[in-house]
């Protein structure tokens, strides 16, 4: 839907910086949408079939969008060989004194591409088993 949009974000932003606000203005205009409904929302799905609605009552580190692979990430192929990975939303167990890849599907479920993303991966309440 936002082909063209999407090409001119990214002209935009590098040709200079732009403040995001100033090229959400431009690329609703341009394509007659409501500034009102023309946001990015950035989400990892808590569990399948999982549309962006919060807060979720599905139970929180279950989900199918983040993937964990034996192996040094420095390592680590940039996308995981589907027979190593093991999803979050299956039952999955640590081997202490090994190094394991994390990996993460981040959805934009909004109307407006994103912009300056950061992500940040917040472990604990491991359970290793030998």
């Amino acid at each position: 839907m936002f082909t063209r949009s999407e090409k001119l974000f990214e002209s935009i932003v590098k040709e200079r910086e732009v403040p995001f606000e100033e090229v959400r203005k431009k690329l609703a205009e341009k394509n007659d949408i409501d500034m009102k409904t023309f946001w990015p929302y950035i989400t990892i799905r808590s569990f399948l079939g999982d549309n962006g609605v919060r807060p979720s009552a599905s139970i929180h580190g279950l989900s199918p969008d983040i993937w964990i692979c034996k192996g040094r990430p420095d390592q680590s192929p940039a996308i995981p060989d589907t027979d190593s990975i093991q999803r979050t939303d299956q039952m999955y167990s640590f081997t202490l004194k090994e190094d394991y890849s994390v990996y993460g599907l981040i959805w934009n479920l909004g109307t407006a591409p994103a912009a300056g993303v950061q992500v940040h991966l917040l472990i604990g309440n491991l359970i290793c088993c030998v």
